[in-house]
């Protein structure tokens, strides 16, 4: 049995279906290991939690805190759907995505 995902979700959640007519992968298929959300993930709240064990203070691990969170929400939330978008507006930026006029 297959489920039938609409295109846009595929698009916007960089789903990687069986479609030879529109080959989308993930934003994240193109970035290295260390450049992947668990590893941004990770090395975020490794860097809040060293903090606090470090030093003990709630204020100090707030100042860490605030930056990269803002950091791990642009790159793990805001980017690949940026990207997404960017790549649909611009197919010529994609050889992936067909275009109906040829090249």
């Amino acid at each position: 049995m297959s489920l039938a995902v609409p295109k846009r979700w595929e698009i916007r959640f960089g789903l990687e279906l069986e479609d030879e007519d529109y080959p989308m992968k993930s934003v994240w298929d193109y970035k290295p290991w260390w450049c992947q959300p668990w590893s941004i993930l990770l090395t975020g709240l490794a860097v809040i939690g060293g903090s606090w064990l470090a030093l003990h203070r709630f204020w100090v691990t707030g100042l860490v805190a605030v930056p990269i969170l803002v950091w791990m929400g642009y790159f793990v939330l805001l980017y690949p759907r940026l990207m997404q978008e960017f790549l649909v507006a611009e197919p010529e930026a994609n050889p992936q995505i067909p275009t109906d006029s040829p090249r």
